[in-house]
């Protein structure tokens, strides 16, 4: 190994290219952030609404009115938390879409026979 001095600088050479992205937490950053609060605004509007034909129409219990707003806010945090390979279900839905419209090649013509 060869000792370095304190006048010799360590320089680290970076692509400029890689930015880097604003995370709160690891894997936890400014998209998973506003999926969050769109879950959150749709469950209380969801709520509110719910509230409101509850009163008027159905005479719904509390519990019964809070039920779907909180599958609507676990929902948006399921989709904007990593899953265990480090990708969120968001990120796998849009990498689904991207593949879905790219040109498929099939290699094998279903026209002709075997034989």
């Amino acid at each position: 190994m060869v000792a370095l001095n304190d006048d010799e600088k360590l320089e680290y050479i970076i692509p400029r290219r890689i930015r880097q992205g604003y995370e709160v937490a690891p894997g936890w950053g400014k998209k998973q952030s506003l999926v969050l609060v769109a879950g959150l605004v749709s469950a209380v509007l969801l709520f509110i609404a719910l509230h409101l034909v509850s009163a008027h129409l159905l005479r719904l219990p509390i519990f019964v009115q809070l039920f779907p707003p909180f599958i609507v806010l676990g929902s948006g945090f399921l989709v904007a938390t990593p899953q265990l390979d480090g990708s969120t279900i968001l990120e796998r839905i849009e990498n689904w879409q991207t593949w879905s419209k790219r040109q498929k090649l099939y290699l094998y013509d279903w026209s002709k026979d075997d034989f």
